[in-house]
């Protein structure tokens, strides 16, 4: 469980190597706003140095640059190979966005002979067009659910409790 989520400016070393002293559930190393543009290569270097060598205690997400910007590709060839806990990429407002997001990260694992699919994508919903898009999804789900919840209701069955739901 997520309680508590600490970024750390990935251009700060003395913040990184003292950032799983604080105990939080998630580390997130930050390549985006709180890197200047000048200081992107040194940044992502530092991180993926990081991520070899500290141990935070906790998940570990990193925090990429924008897929529009040009340091994203460079931030996931450096940073995917390292295995991560999650990848965060910030802007999220359209859904190639993250399947492309997700292809890029998959051709990585695969050059590198790592499982495929284990790094997890927190994508950060920052601009209106994302949040509105984001709350016809929530309307259509929450729809969903509740027109399954009616189905089990009316066999009698549960959700909480499981009963007659196969377990595979």
């Amino acid at each position: 469980m997520r309680r508590s989520m600490l970024f750390l400016p990935g251009n700060a070393p003395n913040m990184i190597i003292n950032g799983g002293t604080l105990r939080a559930d998630s580390v997130i190393l930050d390549l985006e706003d709180s890197v200047a543009p000048g200081e992107k290569d040194a940044a992502r270097i530092l991180v993926r140095n990081a991520l070899r060598t500290v141990d935070f205690g906790c998940e570990t997400i990193v925090r990429i640059n924008s897929l529009d910007s040009e340091f994203c590709e460079e931030d996931l060839k450096e940073i995917v190979p390292c295995a991560p806990g999650a990848i965060m990429p910030p802007k999220s407002s359209r859904r190639e966005d993250i399947l492309r997001l997700d292809d890029m990260i998959e051709r990585i694992e695969e050059e590198n002979y790592m499982e495929k699919g284990k790094i997890k994508l927190i994508p950060l919903i920052e601009t209106d067009n994302g949040k509105r898009r984001a709350e016809q999804k929530l309307e259509i789900i929450e729809g969903i659910n509740a027109e399954i919840v009616k189905t089990l209701k009316k066999k009698g069955l549960s959700i909480a409790s499981g009963e007659g739901l196969d377990a595979h």
